[in-house]
């Protein structure tokens, strides 16, 4: 499953390059929030 996560962390990369400022800073920071909502989710479930 964690080949899914960096294949998509790729596909996301590749498009942040051409994409404006803005628009990797908003995406920098929606995936920072996902990526800390996920971690916190883990420790409840263990």
């Amino acid at each position: 499953m964690r080949r899914v996560h960096q294949y998509t962390d790729l596909l996301m990369f590749m498009a942040l390059q051409h994409a404006p400022r803005a628009a990797r800073i908003t995406a920098t920071r929606c995936y920072a929030a996902y990526v800390i909502q996920v971690f916190h989710v883990v420790p409840d479930a263990g």
